[in-house]
């Protein structure tokens, strides 16, 4: 005859609840921890040219923020592209 004891690391219906409950109480009271991985921010990326329309490789490219002037320096690759990642939303000159 088989012994059917419940399982040594069995949680108890009560105990489900109880942790249902505090974690919507923890979500309801502190809402701004759930939203610590969120990342708003945008890119700016363009190609230099010469008047010809000939890239440019190796030009600098400044990206100043005209809301906090933050500058962001960027190196054009050997086809005159450049991107400028990570910036925070706002004006740009």
């Amino acid at each position: 005859m088989r012994n059917f004891r419940p399982h040594r690391f069995a949680i108890a219906p009560v105990q489900i609840v109880f942790a249902v409950i505090v974690a919507l109480f923890v979500m309801v009271n502190f809402p701004g921890s759930l939203n610590a991985q969120t990342n708003i921010s945008g890119d700016i990326a363009g190609t230099v040219t010469d008047s010809s329309g000939a890239a440019i490789p190796g030009a600098t490219v400044t990206i100043t923020s005209v809301d906090t002037g933050a500058v962001q320096t960027v190196t054009t690759a050997s086809a005159g592209e450049y991107r400028a990642a990570l910036l925070k939303p706002g004006n740009f000159g």
